[in-house]
């Protein structure tokens, strides 16, 4: 990525991102459906460029959100969230990496004493 990091304050905004798109592969590993989210995308963030709002992910939502274009595969999506917030909620497959590692509080004390006395004892 060093070519994104010499081309970063040189190009457009828009073009930046296609570009690096493009040189990570993405037009290969895209489906042919799903190149109209990558194109609605990219038209999103050339009217954020001409407005002179730069790279404003809310804005950015609420105009492709305006557009109707949904992807595709909206009903197969991962859904990462913690464990507290899937609680109680029902999915075929549930991944839950690094069930290996010991938790935080296992790995310190709880509560660390410091016992100060004064000159009195």
């Amino acid at each position: 990525m060093q070519w994104a990091e010499r081309k970063r304050d040189r190009l457009g905004l828009s073009i930046w991102v296609e570009q690096i798109w493009l040189r990570l592969g993405g037009a290969l590993s895209t489906r042919s459906q799903d190149l109209r989210c990558v194109e609605a995308f990219l038209a999103s963030l050339r009217k954020a460029e001409q407005l002179g709002l730069g790279l404003n992910l809310d804005w950015l939502e609420r105009d492709i959100a305006a557009s109707g274009l949904e992807s595709p595969d909206t009903d197969h999506a991962v859904k990462i969230m913690t464990l507290h917030k899937a609680k109680g909620l029902e999915f075929d497959y549930v991944f839950m990496p690094h069930l290996q590692k010991r938790a935080r509080a296992l790995q310190r004390e709880l509560i660390r004493w410091h016992w100060h006395q004064d000159d009195d004892g």
